[in-house]
């Protein structure tokens, strides 16, 4: 199991999608089974932040688990779930074929 320190790794400020990248494609995810990822000492969160985590979180093979998450930090990644989960609901209630008005 690999421990990385999002503030050593990246910054205490995680606004860009492009940080996910760097965190999903270093060394460390090919080389463990298990992540940990530390957001000790992480000030703020954006929304499409988190968005790209949850994306890159559960396409990978090795089990990745978050900790040390502030309060603040952890209520943005359970919006962006609710969120999702709401997407999902709206998409399938949809029908898949829309018929050409003539």
């Amino acid at each position: 199991m690999i421990t990385l320190i999002l503030k050593d790794k990246v910054s205490e400020d995680l606004s860009l999608r492009n940080m996910v990248s760097n965190i999903f494609n270093s060394d460390e995810f090919k080389k463990s089974e298990d992540v940990l990822i530390d957001f000790t000492g992480i000030k703020s969160i954006s929304r499409s932040f988190a968005h790209e985590f949850l994306i890159h979180k559960q396409k990978q093979d090795c089990k990745v688990m978050e900790i040390n998450l502030p309060s603040d930090i952890k209520k943005m990644f359970e919006i962006v779930e609710s969120t999702k989960i709401k997407s999902e609901l709206v998409k399938d209630s949809v029908p898949q074929e829309i018929g050409i008005l003539q």
